[in-house]
């Protein structure tokens, strides 16, 4: 009798014991999304807009185009950004974006000239900045393509060496008039 006494006193323990360690992790995963959420709440500090997202002129070869971009600080932060063409294309079926290939059709980020390139926008303020486009006259006719970019630039912080930019684009499909040869497939 007094061996089946230890052993349900034993059987007891462990339960308590099985007990209380599920409780402290409950409470530890609680106080670790409550982490979590502080961290992603401090990430929406920096809010950049961009506007518009597409524009697609037509022009004649030597032509000066003249255009503005908006950029909106819808964060809740001050920041400085950057103004900034890139060439873009595509690549395969997938359509994934390329910033870094030069070709004769992706050349026209090299003729955009902004206003402004570094800018600081408090929280809430928004900004035009007009930018121009200048055509080669000996450019070929048909599609031209470049992205403009507006890049946060963040606050360095005395201890880190990691910096996290956004960035929003702003595409530019430039059609070129003039003849353009269209080819096919021939089956």
């Amino acid at each position: 009798m007094l061996l089946y006494s230890g052993i349900n006193k034993m059987e007891g323990l462990v339960r308590r014991g099985i007990l209380s360690l599920f409780l402290l992790s409950i409470v530890g995963l609680f106080i670790v999304v409550n982490n979590v959420e502080a961290q992603d709440i401090d990430l929406n500090k920096e809010s950049i807009t961009l506007s518009p997202a597409i524009n697609k002129p037509t022009t004649e070869p030597g032509a000066i185009i003249s255009d503005k971009l908006t950029i909106l600080n819808t964060g809740k932060t001050e920041y400085r950004f950057l103004l900034y063409a890139r060439p873009y294309s595509v690549k395969q079926e997938t359509y994934d974006p390329n910033y870094t290939e030069v070709n004769d059709r992706t050349e026209a980020y090299q003729w955009v000239q902004f206003e402004k390139t570094d800018i600081v926008l408090k929280a809430g303020e928004q900004i035009v900045v007009p930018y121009t486009v200048k055509v080669p006259s000996n450019v070929q006719s048909g599609g031209h393509y470049a992205v403009l970019f507006a890049e946060t630039q963040p606050k360095l912080i005395e201890g880190t060496q990691v910096a996290r930019k956004k960035r929003v684009g702003s595409l530019v499909y430039l059609t070129v008039d003039g003849v353009i040869l269209i080819s096919r497939a021939q089956w």
